[in-house]
């Protein structure tokens, strides 16, 4: 991709002038409200087709396509923003640590994240609930067909975990906090757009999208810098996707095992 070789150009300069970091603050919190409401909407269509299993039709025609064109669109937007005369430095990168590395860090956060959180909602007793709400939001977001699944894929896991911290964290929190007389402000304002941007997978997941926040942001601070961040967004949108057909199975065993009870009483 144009993006990751656009940054690495870029990571020896320090400086972005106002009249970019601006316009690119304004545009990343406005494509950051349009996902916080667009998050609760996708919420009450997932809830009101529980009951009645309308998850299916919920899959827009075309979904993994038009995914696919808007992170290109940001993708070229962002490099525009780069070649401009924005600097890598000012979105929190960072050649302290070569980048896969970083990287690789992110990953690995993410999984302990992703195991801690998963033995805490076993020893309280919310696994279940908790997996089945975050399958039903994921099935109902999914499209159908190869070719489309394959376009959503691309979309999710490759670009959009470069896309979204670079607008999310490096704009929204870094960028934006050098402005700010203090930096919580930023962070503040990001963790609210975030946990309303990612609401359609169940409110249960609010704890857990709240710790994949503050491991994020920890790592855009640290010497790994946003190619730390990135990791972690690689492995929180790549586990998921390709696990979906295992929670599909745990699913439909939890709904089976349901019935059952219920006929038993």
């Amino acid at each position: 991709m144009a993006l990751p070789a656009v940054l690495l150009a870029a990571s020896n300069v320090h400086a972005t002038d106002p009249w970019l970091s601006y316009p690119l603050i304004f545009f990343t919190t406005c494509i950051g409200l349009l996902n916080f409401f667009g998050g609760f909407s996708h919420l009450r269509k997932v809830e009101n087709g529980q009951s009645k299993l309308q998850q299916r039709s919920m899959g827009r025609k075309h979904l993994g396509l038009q995914m696919l064109v808007w992170q290109i669109e940001m993708a070229v937007f962002l490099s525009l923003f780069f070649l401009g005369g924005g600097t890598a430095k000012s979105v929190g990168f960072t050649n302290a640590v070569p980048p896969i590395i970083s990287i690789a860090a992110g990953f690995f956060c993410y999984t302990v994240l992703l195991w801690a959180f998963t033995h805490w909602l076993k020893k309280a007793n919310k696994y279940t609930a908790v997996i089945d709400a975050g399958y039903r939001a994921m099935y109902a977001l999914t499209p159908r067909g190869k070719v489309e699944r394959g376009m959503f894929f691309v979309a999710v896991c490759i670009f959009n975990p470069f896309t979204e911290e670079i607008m999310f964290r490096g704009v929204m929190i870094y960028l934006l906090s050098a402005l700010l007389p203090s930096p919580w402000i930023a962070i503040a304002l990001g963790l609210l757009l975030n946990l309303g941007s990612h609401i359609y997978q169940g409110r249960q997941m609010i704890s857990f999208h709240i710790c994949f926040y503050c491991t994020a942001v920890a790592l855009l601070y640290s010497p790994l810098g946003l190619w730390g961040a990135i990791g972690v967004h690689i492995a929180g949108d790549l586990i998921p996707t390709i696990t979906l057909k295992r929670k599909a199975k745990l699913h439909r065993a939890h709904r089976k095992l349901a019935r059952t009870q219920s006929s038993d009483s």
